[in-house]
C-alpha cells in the first residue's frame, strides 16, 4: 500500500523498537488500525511495517476528509507528539510541512472552501 507523502515525512521507527512492536503485535494482536486515506496509509506506517514483518495481516480503518489541508492536519496531528523527535527535528519537519500545506490551503480556496 503507498504512504501519503505527508506521513513519509515523519521518520520511521529504529530496527529496535520496529521489532519491539512487532512483539508486542505477535503477543497481543493489533491494538490500532492502520489509517488510510483514498487509497494511501496516512497513520500507522510502522503497524505495517511490523505486521508485515511477522507475517499479520492489518486492520484498516478508511477515514474521509473534505480535503487535503484536512488530511494534512490529521497526519501532523497523529504525529508530532507521538514521536521522540528532538526539537531540530521537529523544526526540520515543520519547514517540509510548508510548502504542502500552503498548496493545501491555496486549492481550498482556489475551490472555494473554508478559508485557510
Amino acid at each position: 500500500m503507498k504512504i501519503h507523502p505527508i506521513a513519509d515525512i515523519f521518520p520511521m521507527m529504529e530496527d529496535s523498537e520496529l521489532e519491539q512492536l512487532a512483539q508486542d503485535i505477535c503477543e497481543n494482536g493489533l491494538l490500532h488500525p492502520v489509517v488510510t486515506w483514498s487509497d494511501l496509509v496516512i497513520d500507522g506506517r510502522n503497524r505495517l511495517a511490523a505486521c508485515e514483518k511477522i507475517g499479520v495481516a492489518p486492520r484498516f480503518e478508511a477515514k474521509r476528509f473534505t480535503d487535503e489541508l484536512e488530511v494534512i492536519g490529521f497526519i501532523v496531528s497523529a504525529n508530532i507528539r507521538r514521536r521522540h523527535l528532538n526539537p531540530g527535528q521537529r523544526a526540520m519537519i515543520g519547514e517540509e510541512l510548508r510548502a504542502p500545506l500552503e498548496a493545501a490551503a491555496r486549492e481550498r480556496q482556489r475551490l472555494g472552501g473554508i478559508e485557510a
